[in-house]
């Protein structure tokens, strides 16, 4: 306060910047360490009710990015799981294709699911810019690893994503082909 200037010092900024990203560095594995906690009992859940409850809460962002969702699951498909990681596995799924829409075409995602004796794959299938997994597939679910340049992008939702399934017996795939589009394929225990 004695020297007003001071706070706009490059070093300052610096180290303020520094501050800011160490912060949230220390929050994204809090919540990482959260997801290997937990010992919360898996529970039936009705799928459908979890992707609309997630469609509604983001359609201002929906309608702002021009995305058409199709959701086609059906109200009696019904995964256990644990109750907040499906959440936030859907809300992670659908803001990434909101996020990553192509501005070349419509965009639209279509999620959809398919049934084997003990497992639902659920799939979220877009037409976006899609990722190189060619030069990418490595690192795709680490932490901390983007593959587009956009200023709200942290690296954090894959990994997080991919540690809640698994966490629940689950697993994650993938199959992208840049400006085609990207289909995540997410496998539950029925």
């Amino acid at each position: 306060m004695e020297n007003p200037d001071f706070a706009n010092n490059e070093l300052i900024t610096l180290l303020a910047s520094s501050a800011e990203n160490l912060k949230q560095t220390v929050e994204d594995l809090t919540e990482i360490v959260k997801v290997n906690l937990s010992n919360e009992e898996l529970q039936h859940i009705q799928l459908s009710k979890v992707i609309e409850k997630n469609i509604k809460s983001l359609s201002s962002q929906i309608s702002r990015g021009g995305i058409k969702i199709l959701n086609e699951v059906p109200n009696v498909i019904q995964i256990n799981g644990i109750s907040a990681y499906i959440d936030s596995i859907v809300l992670n799924m659908i803001t990434n294709a909101i996020k990553y829409k192509s501005e070349d075409r419509e965009s639209f995602l279509r999620i959809y699911c398919e049934e084997e004796m003990e497992t639902l794959h659920l799939y979220f299938q877009d037409n976006g810019l899609g990722i190189d997994l060619n030069k990418h597939r490595d690192k795709l679910f680490g932490m901390y690893k983007t593959f587009h340049h956009h200023d709200d992008s942290r690296g954090v939702g894959l990994f997080i994503t991919k540690n809640q399934l698994e966490s629940m017996g689950g697993k994650i795939a993938v199959e992208s082909e840049v400006n085609i589009g990207t289909t995540f394929k997410l496998t539950f225990k029925k």
